[in-house]
């Protein structure tokens, strides 16, 4: 009998790690659990695993780039929020799997990552039958016309940040963040952008509030607005802040972020 396959299952989400699990029941697969960065660093320099399984963003760095670090030695598969088009053919990851994910689509993930057919050398018993996944949406095409484009991201949550940073792909050449108003405001009157992506919720001072100061200085640069609040959509329809401005609805897909681009910034 052939020893079993070890995978890692990297998460901060232990819910998600625990699903993994319950997925591979029926499998002689060991699964190896780490919660941040640093814990699967070290899993690597100790154990031998077959395959990673890994959330796009794991504390302050992402899957992409774990998998540029670490793909020499094993595949990867990526796992992403709905809603979110970050799709990219990039050396060592065998797959994609957007959040939530059945177990069906889990497991044919998983035998691509292995190698068709490895899988069921594995198997200890009849998985169970599933629906078939449903089948995803392409990334949208790279926007054309425009030369790459400085940006100011401000959020409070850094996973918002990295998301932003992968969508927006090869269409900036500069991307500076912040995580409060007051740093937001600090950035823009310290430097020149084409573009501001700001929440509107954030410590001490309000997206609201710090773009409305950037605007008294005298500052006209593009704002895209963002919150997961209906009623700040609702305020940014009633109040129309002054200047340029869009607002995005989180979450929101890449094609709707790259539709507001083209408006804002007259594609």
């Amino acid at each position: 009998m052939r020893p079993p396959l070890s995978i890692i299952a990297a998460d901060t989400d232990k819910d998600t790690r625990f699903l993994i699990r319950v997925y591979l029941r029926g499998y002689r697969v060991n699964v190896i659990e780490a919660s941040g960065s640093p814990e699967f660093a070290e899993i690597i320099k100790k154990e031998n695993p077959s395959a990673a399984v890994v959330n796009f963003v794991l504390d302050d760095t992402t899957g992409y780039r774990l998998a540029e670090e670490f793909s020499k030695n094993l595949p990867f598969i990526i796992m992403i929020p709905e809603g979110f088009d970050l799709f990219e053919d990039r050396p060592g990851i065998s797959e994609y799997l957007v959040k939530p994910f059945g177990r069906r689509e889990f497991l044919e993930a998983l035998d691509k990552a292995l190698g068709p057919g490895t899988l069921k050398y594995y198997l200890k018993g009849e998985p169970e039958d599933e629906k078939p996944p449903e089948s995803r949406t392409p990334a949208v095409e790279a926007l054309c016309g425009y030369e790459k484009l400085k940006v100011l991201a401000a959020d409070d949550e850094k996973p918002v940040l990295h998301l932003l940073r992968a969508m927006l792909g090869d269409k900036v050449n500069c991307f500076d963040t912040a995580s409060t108003g007051e740093e937001l405001v600090e950035k823009a009157l310290s430097g020149e952008y084409d573009l501001i992506i700001s929440d509107v919720i954030m410590p001490r001072l309000s997206g609201w509030k710090a773009v409305a100061e950037i605007r008294g200085k005298g500052i006209s640069t593009p704002v895209i607005f963002s919150s997961g609040l209906i009623k700040d959509k609702e305020l940014y329809e009633t109040l129309r802040p002054e200047g340029r401005s869009r607002f995005l609805l989180k979450p929101f897909k890449k094609e709707e972020l790259f539709a507001a681009l083209r408006e804002i910034l007259e594609f």
